[in-house]
This record gives structure tokens, sequence and C-alpha cells, in this order.
């Protein structure tokens, strides 16, 4: 019996993963072009990310909440737990993006493709471990 809960759980996560994956893949994928098009006419790269890191966060959460996580809890608490998340999520891009554009002078698209990677992996896990975690109940 437990085989099968276990496979069930696999299976629940890969589907979250997927469904995560789409979401992300369109949020970011159009913020990546706005991102392309704002820094292109002279605005710096920290300035663009500081606009549109807050529009594509609720986008997504607003998407994810419903559709990845099917999460029936408490908006309060999911959106302040969410906005932690974020919050670490946008420091984890502005710190890429200080250390390897103005130290390192790596250029900003490539920097800006490979945190938008970096940051959807934390992401996920702080969505599923502590955004929209279900709470169980324990029985012994």
């Amino acid at each position: 019996m437990r085989v099968i809960k276990f496979m069930s759980q696999i299976i629940q996560q890969h589907q979250k993963l997927i469904r995560f994956g789409i979401i992300g893949l369109t949020t970011n994928g159009v913020s990546f072009a706005i991102y392309l098009y704002v820094t292109s006419i002279g605005i710096s790269p920290q300035k663009t990310i500081l606009i549109m890191y807050p529009i594509a966060a609720l986008i997504s959460y607003l998407m994810n909440r419903r559709i990845t996580f099917s999460y029936q809890g408490s908006w309060l608490w999911s959106t302040l737990r969410y906005i932690i998340m974020h919050t670490g999520g946008y420091l984890i891009n502005y710190c890429l993006l200080y250390v390897c554009v103005d130290i390192y002078h790596i250029p900003h698209y490539y920097v800006e493709l490979a945190a938008t990677f970096v940051v959807a992996i934390y992401l996920y896990l702080m969505s599923d471990w502590f955004v929209f975690r279900k709470h169980t109940s324990r029985t012994t």
C-alpha cells in the first residue's frame, strides 16, 4: 500500500512541475522579451527588473495558486509567504546581475537569462515547500 501511495505522490509532483514550468515559461518568456526591449532603449538592467519582477510575480502567483498547486488555504498567509519567497528571488536575481554585470562585465542579457532559470528552481521549491504547502494531519 505504501508503494502505491509513494508512486501516486511522484506522479502528482511531476504534474505540478509540468504546470509550473508551462506557467513559468510563458510568464518569463514575455517578461524577458519586455526586459530586452526596455534595456535596449537605455534603462539599466537593475531598474528594469525593479519594475518587471513584481508584475511577473503577481501574474505567476495568481496562476500557480490556482492551476499548479490548487491551493485552497488562506489568501492572506499564502500571499505573505509568496512575498517573502519572491523577495528572496528578487535578491538572487539582483545579486547575480550586480556581480556578473557590474563586477565581471558579462553582458546583462546572458546573466538575466541564466538568472531566470536559477530563480525558477528556487521559486518552485519554495512554492511547493513553503508558500502553497498542504497541511496534512498525521495519525499515529
